[in-house]
């Protein structure tokens, strides 16, 4: 109470993309009620100078596992592009939003991307949930890993120029980040596994295939099984057709 940022609300639209910033639109409404502020204390700071509104306010953040506070400027770009996207969903108090996010995830680490969709779910409450759509566009698979098809759109670029938008025809939800990096529906790679890895796959599935094996080709697939062994740990996905061929043949009691 009597902070003069009270009688202000920003409207509810906001570019969060990086560019210097702007005068924020602002018109008067009654001064917050303080069980708002307590609920969403933990984002509208970080939301509002996360935006570059308000330069001049100032605060601390207090990290879950030391306790000990530090400046906004230490987060990295990854933490402070997240903390605006969730802090301007907490700062609305909209029933109903469109939400357009542009790549989200360039600076998210690979477990915030997986849990980003949940984050954005919570930062809304269950009416907002109900009326308000997200509509964001990533290259990353663990974006969509935990979605159905009929939430996302596949982007095409035929040869007549003209952009067009699919559904998928499986769900993501299931079927790992592998399967939807190396799926044709989706990103289309080759192959889950690095190149240099796939290099020997590939050689020795060649050398396998044939009728008859040179003594020179009984050598080189000791070779290749001596160096699949050290890089293909137990952990990877079987998944992968080589892969369970070459285990198969490796392993054939198994």
């Amino acid at each position: 109470a009597g902070l003069p940022w009270t009688t202000l609300r920003v409207d509810h639209r906001a570019d969060l993309r990086p560019q210097a910033p702007q005068p924020p639109t602002t018109t008067c409404v009654p001064e917050p009620k303080i069980q708002d502020l307590t609920r969403r204390q933990p984002f509208w700071r970080g939301g509002l100078r996360a935006r570059g509104i308000f330069a001049s306010a100032s605060f601390r953040l207090v990290g879950r596992a030391d306790d000990k506070p530090f400046e906004f400027e230490q987060l990295s770009e990854g933490e402070k592009q997240l903390l605006a996207v969730v802090g301007a969903l907490q700062l609305t108090n909209r029933p109903d939003n469109l939400v357009l996010l542009d790549e989200p995830d360039t600076h998210l680490n690979p477990l915030w991307s997986w849990d980003y969709p949940s984050m954005l779910t919570e930062a809304l409450d269950v009416e907002q949930q109900r009326r308000s759509t997200v509509l964001m566009a990533t290259h990353t698979p663990i974006m969509i890993s935990g979605m159905t098809s009929d939430q996302v759109l596949l982007a095409h670029q035929p040869s007549d120029g003209a952009p067009a938008f699919t559904r998928p025809r499986r769900h993501p939800r299931g079927q790992g980040i592998a399967n939807l990096l190396c799926s044709s529906e989706f990103f289309g790679l080759p192959s889950s596994l690095d190149k240099e890895t796939q290099k020997l796959l590939d050689e020795r599935l060649a050398i396998s295939v044939k009728r008859e094996l040179t003594e020179e080709d009984r050598e080189r697939l000791k070779e290749l099984n001596t160096q699949l062994e050290i890089f293909l740990s137990p952990g990877i996905s079987e998944r992968d057709p080589d892969l369970v061929a070459f285990l198969r043949q490796r392993h054939p009691k198994a």
